[in-house]
């Protein structure tokens, strides 16, 4: 990104003239490259000596004690990069923490006053699906899912809709990112591999394969997630998990493999019910709590699966009708 136009976007950040696609563009250019004093205007940049050689905790620690923010409404973003810590230092002297883009009841800056005639696509239980979208990115869809695209991407962001889960492989295009929102939480990325789970009703799974993404929530950034990094956010309590994963495992499912690494079997046969869908009954709850690891490949029949999740936890298993119920002793 050129330098004067880098500086513009600073300058209409400071104004609060931004729009969410330049905001987009602003926030993508800082987690990808280092920035430095000639990117910023003069009257925004802050005195960031002390910051270069400090962790992104004691970055934020250092920003407190020069502004005094402590006492304000926390609005600070987490998991940022330190060359993002430091930029936005510079922000903070400039007076503007306060100022983040504003979000329309329709979800972006620009959504609202456009026409745009959306595609939803709904994959039923029991299937698995693959979707071009118009902008040349795919995704795949999980049973149980539905996602809503426009028809066409107009300029400006590239916007779909979830809720389920879905994989995507997205097209790199210049300065247009593109952004998934699911159960509250926006996932932004230029270019890259991800997985999104939104099944659990209290939380939303962002896995990245390849690339990086931004995990935003309303006004808050919660999380930046390269390669294996994954971002669980807790919608209940607004806290957000970052963790190391294989995030091959996590996307298994796209190839029609299952994969389950330390898994409670209850968590395993929420996936099953999806899968196959089917049903499931527990004799005694305390079966779900039994936690194993397996894999299976495509085309794996449902009976096969039980079979090894129940020998694996001395259970038993019986169906009656498109229902089956597990017996078993349990586990604390």
């Amino acid at each position: 990104m050129e330098k004067a136009f880098l500086r513009h976007l600073f300058r209409k950040l400071a104004d609060g003239t931004i729009s969410r696609a330049e905001y987009s563009q602003l926030m993508d250019h800082i987690a990808r490259h280092e920035v430095d004093s000639d990117d910023i205007p003069e009257d925004l940049q802050g005195d960031e000596s002390d910051l270069p050689n400090a962790s992104v905790g004691q970055a934020w620690d250092i920003v407190q004690r020069r502004t005094g923010i402590g006492q304000r409404p926390k609005k600070r973003a987490l998991w940022l990069p330190l060359a993002a810590a430091a930029v936005i230092a510079g922000l903070l002297v400039g007076g503007v923490f306060g100022w983040w883009p504003t979000l329309t009841g329709a979800g972006l800056v620009g959504m609202a006053d456009v026409d745009v005639a959306y595609v939803t696509k709904e994959v039923l239980r029991g299937q698995l699906d693959s979707v071009q979208l118009p902008d040349g990115s795919k995704m795949w869809v999980n049973a149980g899912s539905v996602v809503s695209y426009p028809a066409n991407f107009a300029e400006g962001p590239r916007i779909v809709r979830l809720d389920g889960e879905a994989f995507f492989d997205v097209v790199h295009i210049g300065n247009r990112p593109f952004i998934v929102e699911s159960g509250g939480i926006e996932t932004t990325v230029v270019g890259t591999a991800f997985n999104i789970n939104t099944y659990n009703a209290d939380r939303v799974v962002v896995t990245v394969l390849r690339g990086k993404v931004r995990v935003d929530k309303e006004r808050e950034s919660l999380a930046y997630l390269s390669r294996n990094q994954q971002a669980v956010h807790w919608l209940s309590d607004a806290h957000t998990e970052l963790k190391e994963v294989n995030a091959e495992d996590e996307a298994a499912w796209v190839e029609d493999r299952l994969v389950f690494r330390d898994v409670p079997v209850a968590q395993a046969l929420d996936v099953l019910s999806r899968r196959f869908d089917t049903s499931f009954r527990l004799g005694d709850p305390a079966v779900g709590n039994c936690v194993f690891s397996a894999s299976f490949q495509p085309g794996e029949s449902l009976d096969k699966v039980l079979r090894v999740i129940t020998m694996a936890n001395g259970m038993t298993y019986r169906k009656e009708k498109n229902t089956f119920y597990l017996q078993g002793a349990g586990c604390p």
